[in-house]
């Protein structure tokens, strides 16, 4: 599911979560509101405010738009407008507190700048340690990644481009209504993001936009990916949590005052030549170290750090006698390996973990007990991070 964020490419970045309540306003599509004469019987609970799209010639499958907290119980609640299909809407609904769920406002610990060349960013405006949030928010729009399967728009006789343009040409309509019945604070900031897509902004100006900020989420699991600015070394990452809809933002590295905060858009362990074919979608080249200092031999390590990891824990764990590599051997060799990772911006994926509970295991082999303290608390700190708990489990550590 693709989500839209509102806070990083608007000036009210730097202010607390909207207070108005939902403003519905008439749909652009031919629609039916559940409050009408004629409701549509779809076999569901329909919410006051939730918009039908019937089954169309394209729309081969009924969408859903609705908002998410329904309730506005005093104004103090950012809210999200889903489009998505009945069975999704239930799966999220399954949890009634998101009916009135209160978002409680993160303390503003950033503000937007202009980068020399990779137009707005975040930006620390206090030191933010390790583990600490940074924001908490939930999305302005969501809707399903791929319209066509999950509406069934049929692509018999058509070419992929031609079926690909009639998805995007039904995206924009369906975000046409989740826009129009936004409040008029969220509808003028979506409308004021970023809009630097490869996608054709005079055609589908809405879809545009989405491009051009929204981030993946997986509503049965963890997230896989989203952008504040981007930064293949990057120092934050995000989570979803189904339960509330809202996304956490949390560092994994310190970052001082003044620094710029980035998330990976493409996953860390992809070679340069496949993160410059992701940038093209957005239109920028990225000058982090990772790409500038890139190589053949960088990229094997990337596509192979996984192994690397596996192969340091499994030496960790033989006992030291005979030929076998001593502890602190092995120690040296973790330690450049943390290194050598964390230059690559592989720090971020959850495996990275798996380095930190070998550091904890030999510093307490050694004796050395400040530093194997120093490792658990690291540790502590990894288990509440979004897919993290299975990397540390597969170690027996959770």
């Amino acid at each position: 599911m693709s989500l839209r964020r509102g806070f990083l490419k608007a000036p009210k970045a730097n202010q607390s979560p909207p207070t108005d309540g939902l403003l519905a306003t008439k749909s652009p599509l031919k629609t039916m509101n559940s409050q009408g004469n004629t409701p549509p019987e779809l076999g569901h609970a329909v919410n006051a405010e939730d918009h039908t799209i019937l089954v169309t010639d394209v729309l081969k499958t009924p969408a859903i738009i609705t908002t998410i907290p329904s309730l506005i119980p005093s104004g103090e609640i950012q809210t999200s407008q889903i489009v998505t299909v009945v069975p999704t809407k239930e799966l999220i609904l399954q949890n009634r507190s998101l009916t009135n769920q209160s978002l409680t406002p993160s303390p503003v610990r950033y503000a937007i700048r202009e980068t020399e060349d990779m137009g707005r960013g975040l930006f620390a405006t206090s030191d933010i340690a390790f583990g600490e949030t940074i924001l908490v928010e939930r999305p302005l729009v969501a809707l399903p990644k791929n319209i066509g399967s999950a509406f069934k728009i049929p692509r018999s006789g058509l070419t992929p481009d031609k079926w690909h343009d009639l998805c995007m040409d039904e995206a924009e309509k369906l975000l046409g209504v989740a826009r129009d019945r936004m409040n008029e604070e969220d509808r003028e900031l979506f409308e004021s993001l970023c809009n630097i897509s490869a996608e054709d902004a005079q055609r589908r100006p809405l879809v545009s936009i989405l491009v051009s900020n929204a981030m993946n989420l997986h509503i049965r699991d963890a997230p896989v990916a989203q952008d504040f600015g981007h930064g293949c070394t990057s120092n934050a990452v995000f989570s979803f949590d189904t339960d509330k809809f809202l996304i956490s933002y949390t560092a994994t590295r310190d970052i001082k005052t003044g620094e710029q905060v980035f998330l990976a858009y493409f996953p860390a362990t992809a070679a340069l030549a496949q993160r410059r074919q992701g940038m093209a979608r957005y239109r920028f080249v990225c000058k982090c170290s990772a790409c500038t200092n890139a190589s053949k031999e960088s990229d094997k390590f990337r596509a192979e750090s996984y192994t690397h990891i596996d192969n340091l824990v499994r030496r960790a764990m033989l006992p030291s006698q005979g030929s076998g590599p001593s502890a602190r051997d092995v120690l040296a060799e973790a330690l450049k390996l943390k290194d050598r990772l964390e230059r690559e911006g592989l720090d971020v994926e959850p495996k990275f973990s798996e380095v930190w509970v070998v550091l904890h295991f030999l510093y307490q082999k050694l004796g050395d007990a400040a530093e194997g303290e120093r490792c658990l608390r690291k540790l502590q700190t990894y288990s509440t991070f979004p897919g993290y708990q299975k990397a540390l489990k597969n170690v027996g550590l959770s």
